[in-house]
């Protein structure tokens, strides 16, 4: 009696990107020798996905490609594990701008985890870096999003014919109150329908500042109607002063301020900014652009609070980084939380002024003749001067790096890879290098001078007054001009190459998406990564779903980059919470049966266990259900690299 072919399982994970479904399973046995008379069978399945107790809806099902190859003495069964599809990225450009805010505002995740690694013993700097990124997500968001609306719906208004209701004295402040009450009960039912913290965290802000969009609405409609004021509170003799620091008139004697001062102040500092059009822009105010306008200018003392916040931990972050106070018997692990959170704002500020100048493109004499645009982001040139300085100087410092290792690598040869040791050097590190990082991490210092500069001497008047701002002035001005151009030529560009970018957010999207938390919990066992545990379910899933069709005798795991992420998780043993999700595959070990993983270009200790080292150990071999692990790598990859304690 001949013997029954050896039965064989290869499971396949891809990694990140714009995947295919059935794509690398293809690639990979196309890559493999099949030998003369080899019967292929290839099919397409849909298999469901696990679904939580408390889900009720439709069940979500996902490919799975498997080819299956048999000879007189083999009998290999191939099997995708896909999850491209769980973090999907909208092709359309619409879907591409949020897909970029998900991405700015996902770094909240890196930067909060970060944190509690490297500042376990510093429970101040931890509460820095955790305000910072609620502070993003919360009342900045929420008042970019209330002012976004209110001046996109009034543009509506006024482009579609029905301009009354935005100039009408009558109904200009009225209908940003309806628009308010619709806010507030649209943040509500949102809150209620999400159990993501962040999310649940923008629309409670979301909801407050609606409430005094409503409040200041309603007193200025009244004002106007009835040519009244409500006082706010009493001022002291000369606590407020002219607008025009060079009036000869005469200090203010106090008294009362009303809701029609905070109205014609917040009007005054924004048409401040449209200089010789400072008439154009008070009549082209009121309404929705006067509540937008005091959003603005509580929005700049809510930057001031955050920037102050980052440089200050960014200054403490290098005080514990290099020990200037506290003794630390071992070296403390790189932090990313002050950098991911530098790069959430200078990305934030960038996104934004594209958003603005489109806008301003489309309907120039938007918000009084561009000054409500330009007393948001003072000045936006500058800002983008900044943006590009830092960007070409980390490309340049990382590329210098990398070339100068390569350099070494082709001069010495591969044994110049390992040190006197015999352990692998640390390949160049191309995402957050030391030098990037050092750049990035500048940023947050150079808006808060820009913030203070504009907060201290006003626009024209200081800067008008001296040879510097002049200069500065003179270049804002020029080049303001054409900056919406340039906006709208490099939108019309990203819609262009709207695939590529989609593939480059997808990608930093995947990566974020497995530390996305859906509930906070000071204990990392209670916490919930809803994106890592769905595609985790998948690998599980597909593995017992082919080993109970297929009854292999070896388990052969192939996974390339971010998949080798998620075998290592599935596979290891040691994973903390309840015993049935720690030992997923006990079932399914047997004396007879051999698990092996092949791994490549994995991430797992150069980016995950070099940044969360506690959440991302490599494990033992007792730890895991393998018998053999091999991990192939190219020696000048500056991120799959080797898997081990080194990074």
């Amino acid at each position: 009696m001949s013997e029954l072919p050896r039965k064989k399982l290869i499971l396949v994970v891809h990694g990140v990107g714009q995947q295919v479904p059935g794509e690398s399973v293809g690639l990979l046995t196309a890559a493999l020798h099949e030998q003369p008379g080899t019967d292929t069978i290839a099919a397409n399945l849909l298999i469901p996905e696990d679904r939580s107790p408390e889900d009720t809806g439709r069940i979500n099902m996902f490919p799975c490609h498997t080819i299956r190859r048999r000879t007189a003495e083999s009998d290999a069964l191939f099997a995708e594990v896909y999850w491209a599809d769980v973090a999907t990225t909208s092709q359309r450009f619409i879907g591409i701008v949020f897909q970029l805010f998900q991405v700015i505002l996902g770094l909240g995740h890196l930067v909060r985890e970060s944190a509690e690694q490297a500042y376990k013993d510093h429970h101040f700097l931890r509460w820095l870096a955790n305000m910072g990124v609620l502070i993003l997500h919360g009342p900045i968001a929420a008042i970019n999003c209330l002012v976004l609306l209110l001046c996109a719906v009034a543009m509506g208004f006024d482009l579609t014919g029905y301009s009354g209701i935005v100039k009408n004295p009558e109904d200009r402040f009225l209908w940003p109150f309806i628009f308010g009450a619709i806010t507030i009960l649209a943040g509500v039912i949102l809150h209620h329908r999400t159990n993501r913290y962040l999310m649940c965290h923008f629309f409670q802000w979301l909801i407050v500042f609606s409430v005094i969009g409503i409040v200041l609405s309603w007193t200025w409609h009244v004002d106007e109607v009835t040519d009244t004021s409500v006082r706010l509170w009493e001022t002291a003799p000369g606590a407020v002063q002219p607008l025009e620091d060079l009036s000869n008139d005469p200090p203010d004697p106090g008294g009362e301020f009303t809701s029609n001062n905070l109205k014609n102040y917040v009007e005054d500092e924004v048409c401040d900014w449209a200089g010789s059009q400072y008439e154009e822009c008070a009549t082209g105010l009121g309404g929705a652009f006067s509540v937008a306008a005091f959003f603005i200018h509580v929005e700049w003392m809510i930057w001031m609070v955050l920037l102050g916040g980052t440089c200050f931990l960014i200054l403490l972050h290098f005080a514990t980084r290099f020990r200037l106070f506290g003794n630390e018997p071992k070296p403390r692990p790189p932090a990313l939380a002050p950098v991911a959170l530098s790069a959430m704002m200078i990305s934030w500020l960038f996104a934004l002024s594209l958003i603005w100048a489109v806008t301003l493109f489309i309907y120039p004499e938007f918000g009084g003749h561009r000054a409500l645009f330009l007393s948001s982001f003072f000045p936006v040139v500058v800002h983008w001067m900044m943006l590009l300085i830092l960007m070409l100087e980390g490309a340049f410092l990382t590329g210098y790096a990398i070339r100068r290792y390569n350099h070494s690598m082709k001069k010495n040869g591969p044994q110049s890879y390992f040190d006197s040791n015999g352990q692998p050097k640390p390949p160049p590190r191309i995402i957050l290098s030391d030098v990037l990082s050092v750049t990035i991490m500048i940023g947050p210092f150079l808006l808060i001078l820009i913030m203070l500069l504009h907060a201290r001497t006003g626009y024209n008047l200081a800067l008008g007054s001296t040879p510097m701002g002049q200069a500065l002035v003179s270049v804002s001005g020029l080049l303001l001009g054409k900056f919406m151009i340039v906006a709208v030529i490099l939108g019309i560009g990203i819609y262009y190459f709207r695939d590529r970018v989609a593939v480059g957010l997808g990608i930093a999207n995947d990566i974020i998406n497995y530390k996305r938390l859906e509930q906070w919990s000071p204990h990392a066992s209670d916490r919930v990564y809803p994106q890592r545990e769905r595609i985790r379910g998948r690998f599980i899933r597909v593995a017992k779903d082919m080993i109970e069709r297929h009854e292999p005798s070896e388990i052969i795991i192939v996974a390339h980059s971010q998949g080798t992420i998620i075998a290592l998780d599935a596979l290891r043993t040691d994973r903390t919470g309840a015993a049935a999700q720690r030992r997923v595959f006990d079932g399914e070990v047997r004396e007879d049966r051999v698990w092996k993983l092949v791994t490549m270009g994995s991430p797992f200790s150069h980016l995950y266990g070099y940044y969360f080292p506690d959440f991302f150990k490599v494990p033992s071999k007792q730890d895991t259900y393998l018998s053999e692990w091999i991990n192939i790598f190219r020696v000048d990859d500056p991120i799959g690299t080797h898997i081990g304690a080194k990074a």
